[in-house]
């Protein structure tokens, strides 16, 4: 599933890396 939010929102990442390491960027 995380694979599919970096695709789907690839700035969030970079804005919040950590929150799509802990899962808790979905929220």
């Amino acid at each position: 599933m995380l694979e599919n939010l970096t695709e789907t929102d690839p700035l969030r990442i970079k804005i919040e890396p950590r929150a799509v390491i802990t899962g808790q960027g979905q929220g």
